[in-house]
């Protein structure tokens, strides 16, 4: 997807999201949002609800915080996704890659994307990335300042 960043071409800001994803060894890059979510189906137990903030996001994949539960035997969720301010409602069914406590009663997921609304996933990510750019650069703006 990005080519492999020579570090004496220059393509500002761009440059330094690109060495961090390539770093990372990731596909594609992680958006830090945080969103309210609910957790709607949890391996067999249907009708289950519980309230979870979305910490990131990206096109194959997202980061949860929810409270603890026991994840044995459920490798796949479904999560509920509703943001007022671009009239999007979906749910996303997911594969549980990884957990870590975070507090006595939290818990983080990594989960990668099994089924998403196309169309959804878009609109979600052309909605989180401006916001996560401006923190972004706001960020980088306070380092050089105090650099």
């Amino acid at each position: 997807m990005y080519e492999k960043v020579n570090d004496t071409t220059t393509y500002g800001n761009d440059q330094r999201v690109i060495r961090e994803m390539e770093e990372e060894r990731r596909k594609f890059l992680r958006f830090d949002c945080t969103l309210p979510a609910e957790l709607v189906k949890f391996g067999s137990y249907f009708n289950f609800t519980e309230s979870a903030t979305l910490i990131d996001f990206s096109s194959e994949g997202l980061k949860l915080i929810i409270d603890y539960i026991h994840l044995n035997s459920c490798p796949n969720l479904e999560i509920r996704l509703d943001i007022p301010e671009i009239n999007l409602s979906t749910s996303i069914l997911a594969e549980v890659c990884w957990s870590k406590y975070v507090s006595y009663n939290k818990i983080e997921l990594g989960l990668k994307i099994i089924h998403m609304d196309k169309d959804a996933r878009s609109a979600l990510l052309n909605w989180i990335f401006p916001r996560w750019l401006e923190r972004e650069m706001g960020e980088r703006r306070l380092t050089e300042c105090y650099n």
